[in-house]
C-alpha cells in the first residue's frame, strides 16, 4: 500500500488549506519587498551589501517580539482576527513603499515601513502555525507543520520570478515611452519599484481577505491547547 508524502486530507481542510495558501502569498509579498528594497538600498541609495543588510535588522527583531506577544493574544482574540489585522497592516506598509524617491530618508520612511510590516507579519505567523496544526492527528503533524514552511518557500521563489518579470517589464515600458537618458533611467527604475511594491501589497491584502472569509474561529478546546 502506497502512502503519499502529502495526504490530501491535510490540505483540503478549510482552515489549514487557507493557512497554507496565506503562507504562500506572504512568501510572495515578503520576498518581493526584500528583493526590491535590497536593490533600492544598494543601487539607488549606494549602500554596500553589508550596510544594506544592517538596515534590515529591525525587521527580524520586531517579528520575534511581536510573535511572542501574539502567542499570548491568540487564546483571547482567535487566529482569524490576528491574521486579518496583521495581513492588512503588512499590506499598508508595503503600499507605503510606493512613495519611495531616489533620496528617501531611512528614518523617515524605510524604517517605519520595516517596523510596521514586521509587526503585521508577527501577528500572522503564530496564528497561522496554530491553524495549520489544530485538529491534526499525530501521524500527520510533521507533514502539516512542514507544509507551512514549504508553502512560504514556494511562494517566495515564485514571487522573486514573478515580481522580477513585472519590474523589468515596467522599467522597459517606461523607457520606451520616455526615452533613455540618465534622468529617465532613474525614474524608470523607481517606477518599476513602485509597481512591484504595489503588486506585493495587493497580494498581502488578498491573503487578509482570504483569512477573514475562510478561517473559522477556533473552538474553545483549540484555544485552550494554544494557550497551554
Amino acid at each position: 500500500m502506497q502512502t503519499p508524502l502529502l495526504p490530501l486530507r491535510i490540505v483540503l481542510d478549510r482552515d489549514r488549506g487557507t493557512a497554507y495558501f496565506t503562507s504562500g502569498l506572504l512568501g510572495v509579498g515578503t520576498m518581493g519587498m526584500f528583493l526590491f528594497m535590497m536593490y533600492y538600498a544598494q543601487q539607488t541609495l549606494g549602500y554596500s551589501a553589508l550596510g544594506a543588510g544592517i538596515i534590515f535588522l529591525p525587521f527580524p527583531i520586531c517579528v520575534v517580539l511581536t510573535s511572542t506577544y501574539t502567542a499570548r493574544l491568540l487564546p483571547r482574540s482567535g487566529a482569524r482576527a490576528l491574521m486579518t489585522v496583521g495581513s492588512a497592516l503588512a499590506a499598508v506598509a508595503v503600499l507605503a513603499l510606493t512613495l519611495l524617491e531616489p533620496d528617501s530618508s531611512y528614518f523617515g520612511l524605510i524604517l517605519p515601513v520595516l517596523v510596521a510590516m514586521s509587526v503585521g507579519l508577527g501577528l500572522v505567523y503564530t496564528p497561522m502555525s496554530n491553524v495549520a496544526l489544530t485538529g491534526i492527528n499525530n501521524a500527520d503533524a510533521g507533514v502539516a507543520s512542514a507544509m507551512v514552511n514549504t508553502s512560504q518557500q514556494i511562494g517566495g521563489s515564485l514571487g522573486v520570478a514573478l515580481l522580477n518579470t513585472i519590474f523589468t517589464t515596467a522599467v522597459a515600458s517606461y523607457l520606451d515611452s520616455s526615452g533613455s537618458t540618465p534622468e529617465t533611467q532613474v525614474a524608470a527604475t523607481m517606477h518599476g519599484y513602485h509597481v512591484a511594491f504595489a503588486i506585493s501589497a495587493v497580494l498581502l491584502a488578498v491573503s487578509g481577505v482570504l483569512v477573514f472569509a475562510f478561517v473559522r474561529a477556533l473552538p474553545k478546546a483549540a484555544r485552550t491547547t494554544a494557550a497551554a
